[in-house]
């Protein structure tokens, strides 16, 4: 088999859709300031329900869980 088309090269690398098929609105915007401190309110209030309940020790102490 010859691998040696653009398709395999390993020096094109292909990330995401080709240029140009999305306009450039369907790629969102920045995120503000406050939708930033949301976010990271949301994440904290996750995670301090996930130590609470023992799920992140048992995901990282694994052998300890049994």
């Amino acid at each position: 088999m010859d691998l040696s088309g653009e398709l395999f090269s390993p020096t094109v690398r292909h990330f995401g859709p080709p240029p140009g098929m999305y306009p450039v609105e369907a790629r969102g915007k920045p995120a503000d300031d406050q939708t930033k401190n949301e976010l990271r309110e949301g994440i904290q209030i996750v995670h301090a329900e996930l130590e609470a309940s023992g799920t992140l020790a048992a995901k990282a102490n694994p052998g300890a869980a049994g």
